[in-house]
């Protein structure tokens, strides 16, 4: 079941302008070029696992503002938020140490891990203070992932990671850039910069005639990112599952917090001030990073059209679905709820409608899950899966799942602009 392409849209999505004007409220600051900002991303910092990290607090780094110093977490990379790679169907090991004073409960989104839906406390193992975790990965497909902590203050002072899953299926293309997105903060309500790969604006090359992919990823705080580039694209998988290929409208990628695209880029022409990939804000677009020209052009047959692929998740039987109701909080509810929103066989779909009565829009995160975004008739779905979705304010989103697994799954609801947990529903599956 499955409708034509179209971009991630719900049908109670805000207007293009209600975005850009909350975007105006953050006080979006301007991520001015630096001398850093010339090295090409994507060169430096990735890591093949089997590895082994280790969360270390980066003490006197200088603040937004450029008057103080601030500490920030890493894993002891440089850059400190690093690139980990692995291969579909094959097991990889990741073994991490804590040399800070906090546990960390790391998740990986919507990547199936043995040790259950690893990133929320209370539901699977967590990182203590000063110990050490070890995390088997066996990846079934490839995609990307982001690796980032439940807490929100963690978060904000830079813990977060791209896990890239290379596999035979993966779309063909000359060269490849990972874009990890993060912000920065002088005060709780002052202006934002945004930076790409711990950089501001910086420059990645690209050749006339190639087809680039870009694995765009949010680890910032809470921040929907309304995206743009201005080139012949598509978007070819959300949220580490494929999608079916899209040419998104006017060249806009909405980008919600934890969640990530994949976007082919066919460059035709570059100028010499470099192809942007922009955030969209109320006065203008600012830029994140620049594609900017190589000698080297490809020459040959334009490229086709992606194919599609085929998931590697169980498709929801909408029929015999469990249908459950959840809704999004004016304040943040103290702790997990009690009780499940459901105790369900495993292979149960569920068919969950989320109501946001509130004036200010909401997150949805999955852990070891992915769901389909349903129509407002539950009579098809949107041809991606997501792990991240946004909950618009005065609408009901609908999604469905399978419970594939035996355990306790939790459904977080957290808030836009700091990422604070809001609500911590779950579901049990049983054998």
């Amino acid at each position: 079941m499955s409708r034509p392409p179209s971009p991630p849209r719900s049908g109670g999505a805000p207007s293009r302008r209600v975005v850009l004007a909350g975007l105006a409220g953050l006080g979006l600051a301007h991520p001015g070029v630096t001398a850093a900002s010339a090295t090409p991303a994507g060169q430096n910092g990735v890591i093949v696992l089997p590895t082994a990290l280790i969360i270390q607090s980066l003490p006197g780094l200088p603040d937004v503002s450029g008057a103080g110093r601030e500490t920030r977490l890493g894993f002891g990379t440089n850059p400190p938020a690093p690139t980990l790679r692995a291969r579909a169907g094959a097991s990889a090991a990741l073994s991490l140490e804590s040399r800070i004073d906090e546990p960390v409960a790391l998740g990986f989104g919507g990547l199936a891990l043995p040790q259950g839906p690893l990133g929320v406390p209370g539901f699977g193992p967590e990182l203590p203070a000063g110990g050490q975790f070890d995390i088997r990965l066996y990846p079934a497909e490839s995609g990307t992932y982001l690796i980032s902590p439940y807490n929100p203050h963690q978060l904000a002072r830079g813990l977060a990671a791209a896990l890239v899953v290379e596999g035979p299926q993966d779309h063909a293309v000359d060269r490849e850039h990972v874009l990890l997105i993060q912000d920065r903060r002088a005060a709780e309500d002052g202006p934002v910069q945004l930076t790409v790969n711990g950089q501001t604006v910086p420059e990645l090359p690209a050749g006339r005639g190639e087809r680039v992919r870009l694995r765009l990823l949010n680890a910032t705080r809470g921040l929907f990112l309304p995206l743009k580039l201005d080139a012949p694209c598509f978007i070819v998988a959300i949220d580490g599952r494929p999608a079916e290929p899209f040419r998104p409208a006017e060249g806009r990628l909405p980008l919600a917090p934890g969640g990530r695209l994949e976007v082919l880029v066919d460059i035709d022409e570059i100028s010499s001030d470099g192809l942007p990939l922009a955030v969209e804000t109320a006065a203008a677009p600012r830029p994140l990073a620049r594609l900017m020209a190589v000698e080297a052009a490809r020459t040959g047959p334009a490229w086709p059209a992606p194919p599609p692929l085929r998931p590697a998740v169980r498709e929801p039987a909408l029929r015999h679905a469990t249908r459950l109701d959840l809704a999004v909080p004016e304040r943040p509810a103290p702790g997990t709820d009690a009780e499940p929103m459901a105790r369900v066989r495993r292979g149960t779909t569920l068919a969950i409608g989320i109501r946001n009565p509130t004036q200010t829009p909401a997150i949805l995160r999955l852990y070891g899950l992915s769901a389909r975004l349903l129509d407002a008739l539950d009579d098809g779905w949107k041809p991606w899966w997501q792990d991240c979705v946004m909950l618009w304010p005065g609408s009901t989103t609908r999604l469905a799942l399978v419970a594939e697994r035996p355990g306790r799954w939790p459904l977080v609801i957290q808030r836009t602009g700091d990422a604070a947990p809001l609500r911590l529903a779950w579901f049990e599956a049983t054998r």
